[in-house]
């Protein structure tokens, strides 16, 4: 969160951000990945697809032209860097429509491509942010264990060092890790965040819940209190020496526990608005969860199914016309009800940006005054 408000350009932030248009994409790029996690949301579509089936580099061109007012980027998957023309998909949306920064979610399995990705794109993107967010979820075999795949914890620390030397070199290169707590690695996550400050950035490292329908009970998401837990715990660990930087991950950290205890999210949510995901099949969601809530049964009495508003490809990949139909009104006004809630991190720094009281507290606090930390 600090890295993504420290690496704004304020009126590239304004203007975006007020616009009409998404300004947040969520792309799934591939359905293949390498590993097989234990807490993977999205573990039954993984490897689904023939590498035919997937994104085209022609419909990557055709959602780029129809998003003017992208900010942010976030590749996934599946393992992104499965994809041998990620650097090219990265380079469409630089180039067409225009993108300011760019998240590369990755496992970190493939040093080499990580490498060569960071130079393809820093030559050929100039003044683009590209972040390499690596998931590390144990120390050692724990990780791999994790992650079901021997090795997969040495090469994720090779490729951090890769990527961090890469940001030393161009502050084009941003490196941030981050961590799912489950039922599984609860135990060990204190030590987790312990090494990471001792061997990499801890002030760039995340804590997630884990969410969705999982493949394992050890990967099933821990307790909220326990999350909360370790949400105070990471923060007392990454106390930042400046003063905004750590006013701004003490305002998430708030965020993060009143969204939780008040069963609502904390900001206005804009989920489905500014913030869309699109996954592997081209079809184009409000957020990632909403659909795991409406199978759960934990959306009430909505009719609306799975909450997608419809697929691409389907409709001529004419984005517009999903994001405006009678359907995806009705989504939006199911979200801005506040019928529904989430620990989703990209929606939570989604809605805080773009709160305009987020501000106003944030002002508060660099003077001295303001509502407490929880």
């Amino acid at each position: 969160m600090v890295n993504w408000i420290s690496q704004a350009k304020p009126l590239d932030l304004l203007r975006r951000g007020m616009s009409r248009r998404p300004w947040y994409v969520v792309l799934y790029v591939t359905s293949h990945c390498n590993q097989r996690c234990n807490m993977c949301f999205n573990w039954k579509n993984l490897n689904t697809l023939k590498r035919s089936e997937e994104w085209s580099l022609d419909e990557i061109r055709l959602l780029a032209e129809q998003l003017p007012d992208l900010y942010q980027l976030t590749l996934t998957g599946g393992e992104p860097t499965l994809r041998q023309d990620l650097g090219e998909i990265i380079e469409i949306f630089f180039n067409v429509a225009g993108v300011s920064r760019i998240t590369v979610a990755t496992n970190g399995s493939y040093p080499d491509r990580v490498d060569r990705l960071i130079r393809q794109v820093t030559n050929s993107c100039p003044g683009l942010t590209l972040s390499i967010n690596l998931s590390i979820d144990g120390i050692g075999q724990a990780h791999d264990q994790i992650r079901g795949m021997p090795g997969s914890f040495d090469r994720l620390v090779e490729t951090w060092h890769i990527a961090n030397q890469h940001s030393k070199k161009s502050s084009q290169v941003n490196v941030a890790t981050a961590s799912v707590l489950t039922a599984g690695n609860l135990a060990q996550m204190k030590d987790l965040l312990n090494w990471v400050a001792a061997n990499m950035d801890i002030g760039s490292h995340g804590v997630m819940l884990a969410r969705g329908d999982v493949a394992t009970q050890a990967g099933a998401a821990a307790s909220e209190d326990d999350f909360i837990g370790i949400l105070r715990y990471h923060s007392a660990l990454a106390r930042s020496a400046g003063r905004l930087n750590q006013v701004l991950a003490d305002e998430y950290f708030r965020c993060r526990v009143k969204t939780i205890k008040s069963r609502k999210m904390a900001n206005p949510c804009r989920s489905g608005d500014k913030l869309i995901i699109i996954d592997e099949k081209a079809n184009v969601h409000p957020c990632e969860i909403l659909n795991v809530l409406a199978a759960a049964g934990k959306t009430g009495d909505s009719d609306l199914g799975d909450f997608s508003f419809g697929n691409l490809r389907t409709s001529n990949f004419n984005l517009g016309s999903l994001l405006e139909s009678p359907r995806a009104k009705e989504i939006r006004r199911f979200i801005q009800e506040e019928r529904c809630w989430c620990t989703f991190e990209c929606a939570q720094i989604n809605n805080l940006v773009l709160d305009p009281l987020s501000y106003l507290r944030l002002f508060g606090r660099v003077i001295g005054v303001g509502e407490r930390v929880c």
